[in-house]
């Protein structure tokens, strides 16, 4: 009797590892619910996106045409194959203080709610939806929490790669200023406690200096000139004895920076311009010519790991080029 209950609990225990665990949502249909149901074509965002976003992120995973015209967020992939589990999804409570307004979502039953990711980044980390209701709250002011410098080397299941641009930076941090740029512009305070992800030490004041705002801060979304992006940094709570991430706002561009310019001046009637006795004035007929000096955001020369096509992009996302120019 013992030998056939024991096999019996065997065989459940096999049935049940075979199961599959579905992702949240995933039985949601894609025609009633927002977020997934990809009836924008590409084509049709894609003069609005920060220029250089490909259709497919490493993962070969499309970009979510309609959380783009939502939200103004490049997210790849849709909440339907990410969110795990109970704690990834919250629902809406009147009078719940915890809440962001308006919920996005809508569960299987129809009932408001908010997912925890929207899908995927273009580096293949999970997209965090900046109106997730937040895990905990907190009133101690950012520059006294603990930050990750190099919070990708945490191997978060949520952030296991820098981002898309935090990788470029890295790689070559003078030729990605403009970047650089609106990363500092998104942190109003300073770093002052922090941990390196890679070895999990504290450091000190003078190691904290020698870093930058991008070692900490990782580019989930970049900004365009019409939209503004989203950014996210890792925090240690030692009350609580955990990590969390924080999600931030990365302002709009403000414009691009200036190409130089080559402009000539030819006068077309010289010949006429001769003053005789008496003579004040004569008319001078000119032709201006300028050249705006974009070549190198069209001449597909590789730098580094990336090809000469994404350093192009990169280089017209940031430069005033042809394709800026509205009147002359």
């Amino acid at each position: 009797m013992k030998k056939g209950l024991l096999m019996l609990l065997a065989v459940v225990q096999v049935i049940s590892c075979l199961v599959p665990i579905k992702a949240l949502g995933s039985e949601n249909d894609p025609e009633l619910y927002q977020g997934i149901s990809g009836k924008i074509p590409y084509a049709a965002v894609k003069a609005e996106l920060p220029l250089g976003t490909p259709q497919y992120n490493k993962d070969n995973l499309p970009l979510n045409t309609e959380i783009w015209q939502d939200k103004h967020l490049v997210v790849y992939g849709d909440y339907t194959t990410v969110n795990y589990g109970a704690a990834n999804v919250k629902y809406y409570h009147e009078g719940d203080y915890n809440h962001k307004g308006s919920f996005y979502f809508r569960d299987k039953e129809g009932i408001k709610c908010e997912y925890r990711y929207l899908g995927y980044t273009r580096a293949g980390n999970k997209f965090p939806n900046p109106k997730f209701p937040a895990d905990y709250r907190t009133d101690t002011p950012p520059e006294d929490i603990t930050w990750y410098a190099h919070p990708w080397a945490l191997q978060k299941h949520y952030m296991k790669n820098p981002g898309y641009t935090n990788d470029r930076i890295l790689d070559r941090p003078e030729d990605n200023l403009k970047a650089i740029e609106y990363i500092n512009a998104s942190l109003d305070w300073r770093i002052n406690k922090a941990i390196d992800g890679a070895t999990r030490q504290r450091l000190g004041n003078a190691e904290i200096k020698e870093l930058k705002n991008f070692h900490f801060f990782n580019v989930d979304s970049p900004p365009s000139t019409h939209a503004p992006g989203r950014g996210r940094m890792i925090n240690h709570s030692y009350s609580k004895k955990q990590d969390y991430y924080w999600t931030f706002s990365i302002p709009a561009v403000k414009g691009k920076d200036q190409t130089p310019v080559a402009a000539t001046c030819t006068i077309l009637n010289k010949n006429e311009l001769n003053f005789g006795t008496g003579e004040e004035k004569k008319i001078a007929l000119v032709e201006v010519t300028g050249v705006l000096l974009d070549e190198f955001c069209y001449d597909r020369v590789a730098i580094g790991k990336y090809s000469g096509e994404q350093v192009d992009a990169y280089e017209r996302s940031i430069n005033y080029c042809r394709e800026d120019i509205k009147d002359w």
